[in-house]
């Protein structure tokens, strides 16, 4: 097209005499002549120069931007082990077990069919019963398996008030904290309920994957650790401790405990491979 330029960064044609592109503002060439003028003078190869270096400049544009930042796929609450410097980016991270539940918290949801009905009949029961804190607990256990985490919060709370030396109700206000990732006041329960009942390993994992998730590694291992002295065939304190390892740069206890969950784990467990693979990944020169 006589008369016209095109902009070298974005492509557009703009007409001939501006100096700067009217899309975005960078600097024009000079006008280039009619494609007949071209071939008589030899000259040709400067335009389809000129539109190879367009495709650069986007090419290089499109570099420096890098690629756009996917969603991660991996389920809220389960730590990954993290990705050393230099590591192939086709291992693949390792995945720890969620969180254990609490035994009254896997009752209340199996006996739960008719979820709406069930969280209004135990809403009736705290209701006609205000101070009993079980069926605070309950309410509250149902509605976290409503998928209402925060309304259940208040009720679990409302239970370890009215009793405060009940251990389960500490577990399951912790554990409530936990799914909505308010990591302190998660710890702070688990805490409670360590300290209600130190022997208890479900909480002693619990409480250090909420450390690990807070970032405190070196507290979360020291609990996973206790945790496995009073468990020690539990494979999955093995994995979480192994990423802990991990998240510290320290692999070659990172390799131990991923080691040490291959022979406790079964053979077809779905952590397996990608525990393989990292210790390859650990243990490469």
């Amino acid at each position: 097209m006589a008369g016209t330029v095109v902009c070298l960064a974005c492509g557009a044609k703009i007409k001939a005499g501006r100096e700067r592109c009217l899309r975005c503002g960078e600097a024009l060439p000079a006008q280039v002549p009619p494609s007949d003028e071209l071939r008589s003078s030899g000259r040709g190869p400067l335009l389809i120069g000129g539109t190879v270096v367009s495709l650069l400049v986007l090419a290089a544009a499109m570099f420096v931007r890098g690629p756009a930042k996917q969603p991660s796929l991996e389920p809220a609450g389960l730590p990954v082990a993290s990705q050393p410097v230099g590591t192939p980016a086709a291992a693949p991270p390792v995945v720890v077990r969620p969180f254990f539940d609490s035994s009254h918290a896997g009752q209340i949801a199996e006996g739960t069919g008719d979820i709406a009905s069930t969280v209004e009949r135990l809403r009736k029961a705290v209701q006609d019963n205000p101070n009993d804190g079980q069926s605070s607990n309950d309410l509250g256990l149902a509605l976290v398996r409503a998928g209402r985490p925060v309304e259940a919060i208040q009720h679990l709370g409302r239970a370890a008030t009215i009793n405060p030396g009940a251990w389960e109700y500490r577990f399951d206000l912790a554990r409530a904290y936990s799914q909505i990732e308010n990591w302190t006041r998660a710890i702070t329960e688990y805490e409670a309920a360590v300290a209600l009942s130190p022997d208890d390993y479900a909480t002693l994992y619990n409480l250090g994957l909420a450390l690990h998730w807070q970032g405190r590694e070196e507290d979360a291992i020291a609990r996973f650790q206790r945790a496995i002295e009073l468990a020690p065939a539990e494979p999955s304190f093995q994995l979480a401790l192994g990423v802990s390892y991990e998240g510290l740069k320290r692999p070659l206890e990172a390799v131990n405990a991923y080691r040490r969950y291959l022979e406790l784990a079964p053979a077809n467990a779905p952590e397996a491979d990608s525990v393989k693979v990292r210790i390859q990944v650990l243990t490469q020169p």
